[in-house]
Formats: C-alpha cells, sequence, structure tokens
C-alpha cells in the first residue's frame, strides 16, 4: 500500500479500526512497546522495535520528570531542532513536502485538514509518539508538535500549536491546532 492509499483509507476511517480502549492511569512497558502502525510495519517489519526505543526514551523522561514540566519541554523542543534541520536540509521546502518529509523519518502520515491565513489544522495518523498507546487522559505528541511548530515558523510565521486529539486522549489519530500570530 503507498502512503496517499494509506491516508485515503484513514480519512475513511477504515484504517486502523477504532476500538475502545479502557482508561488507565500510568502506562506499562507493554503499552509502549506495541504501536499500531500498519502502514509504516508494512514497510518495515523493524517498525515495533524503533518505535519502542523511541517511546522508552520519551516515556522513561515522563515517568521521571512528569508529563507538564522537562519532558514535554525536552521532547517539544527536539521536534523543533529536526523541523529546523529538515528546513536546513531542504527534506522540507513547502508545506506539501511535510507529508513526505513525515514518512521519510516514519514520524507519521501527515493529513493537513484545513489552510487559513490564521491557523492550519492537521492530522497525524500512525504517530510514532502514540499511535496504539491506551487512553490516559492527556495528548503525549510533545515532540510531532514541536517538527511540525518549527517547518511551520520557517515556511509561514511564528505560531502556536496545540494537540486538541491523540491516541492517549482516546482517539485514533492526533489532532494538532497550529495558530498564527
Amino acid at each position: 500500500m503507498n502512503p496517499l492509499e494509506a491516508l485515503r483509507l484513514y480519512r475513511q476511517k477504515k484504517l486502523p479500526g477504532a476500538f475502545e480502549r479502557k482508561k488507565v492511569a500510568h502506562l506499562t512497558l507493554r503499552d509502549v512497546s506495541n504501536p499500531i502502525r500498519p502502514f509504516f510495519s508494512n514497510i518495515n517489519p523493524d517498525d515495533k522495535l524503533y518505535v519502542t526505543v523511541f517511546r522508552l526514551l520519551f516515556f522513561s523522561s515522563m515517568e521521571k520528570f512528569g508529563l507538564n514540566s522537562v519532558a514535554q519541554t525536552y521532547h517539544f523542543h527536539a521536534g523543533r531542532s529536526l523541523g529546523a534541520e529538515m528546513i536546513k536540509e531542504k527534506v522540507v521546502k513547502t508545506v506539501d513536502d511535510i507529508f513526505r518529509a513525515f514518512i521519510k523519518y516514519k514520524l507519521g502520515l501527515v493529513d493537513i485538514v484545513r489552510e487559513s491565513t490564521n491557523i492550519t489544522v492537521i492530522n497525524v495518523y500512525e504517530c510514532i509518539s502514540c499511535s496504539g498507546l491506551p487512553n490516559i487522559g492527556k495528548p503525549v505528541c510533545f515532540f510531532e508538535a514541536g517538527v511540525l511548530s518549527s517547518i511551520l515558523e520557517h515556511l509561514i510565521g511564528r505560531n502556536t500549536i496545540k494537540e486538541v486529539d491523540c491516541w492517549a486522549l482516546g482517539g485514533t489519530k492526533c489532532t494538532f491546532e497550529i495558530y498564527f500570530s
């Protein structure tokens, strides 16, 4: 399956099947090591392994420092650094390039839902940070928020980004609202 076909299926809510997950207070190693990424696991059978390593780095710092402090800031700024590098290395030259860049770095499948002069709404399917996590009642995709914020700052201008949907909120995608000032 190519990425555009996968995106079409996600838009039609046919990938992956929505299912209810119980709300949990804390994530376990099992939660972190069971991503649901049919597109990426199809193109690379080792997807589960590198997603788990990525998540262990994040969630171990979250466990130590808490979700709303050092871990959140660290991962957001790590994402901003990657976004700036994507711009510098010309991996991303236009907004349309974000889709290909996220696939190249296996961060997720990007779908730009709405664009205007002051707000952009982006869905990310198969997000490396959260796809398959149980509902913990809090969004966790600070890294992806940082990547998107940095890229869009370079391409469009200063912005504020907010994650409004996430697997960790009980959804099956991440939705980011980006407000431009």
